[in-house]
C-alpha cells in the first residue's frame, strides 16, 4: 500500500508540474539570442545546439534543431522567431534531454 500511495504521489508531481509549453512563449515569438553549444542530443533532423535568449524575461535558453550549419558558430549572435518543435531527442551522455525543443526560422546574424 505504501508503495502505491508513493508511486501516485510521484506520477501527480510530474503531472502538475510539466506543461505543454513555456508559459510566456508564442508562436512566431521574435527572439536575439547568441549560441553557446552543441548539445551531444540527436533528432532525425540533425544534432541539437542551444541558443543564449538575450531579450526574454521568461525562457534564458532555448535548444533547437532546424540552425543551419553555416550559423552554428559558438558566440554567433542571432535574431529569429520560434515556434514549438514536436522533435524527439535522443541524448548521448547521461543528460537528460531537454524538455521542450523548438524550431527557429527567419533567422539573421546580429
Amino acid at each position: 500500500m505504501r508503495s502505491n500511495t508513493l508511486f501516485i504521489a510521484i506520477y501527480c508531481c510530474a503531472f502538475f508540474n510539466c506543461s505543454s509549453s513555456d508559459e510566456g512563449i508564442q508562436d512566431g515569438l521574435k527572439l536575439t539570442g547568441v549560441v553557446i553549444e552543441t548539445l551531444e542530443c540527436d533528432s532525425p533532423n540533425g544534432q541539437a545546439i542551444q541558443v543564449k535568449i538575450e531579450n526574454n524575461n521568461t525562457i534564458d535558453t532555448l535548444t533547437t534543431v532546424t540552425l543551419p550549419d553555416s550559423l552554428r558558430q559558438k558566440g554567433l549572435r542571432i535574431s529569429f522567431q520560434i515556434r514549438e518543435s514536436s522533435e524527439s531527442l535522443i541524448c548521448n551522455t547521461s543528460i537528460l534531454p531537454p524538455r521542450h525543443v523548438y524550431n527557429i526560422y527567419n533567422i539573421n546574424r546580429e
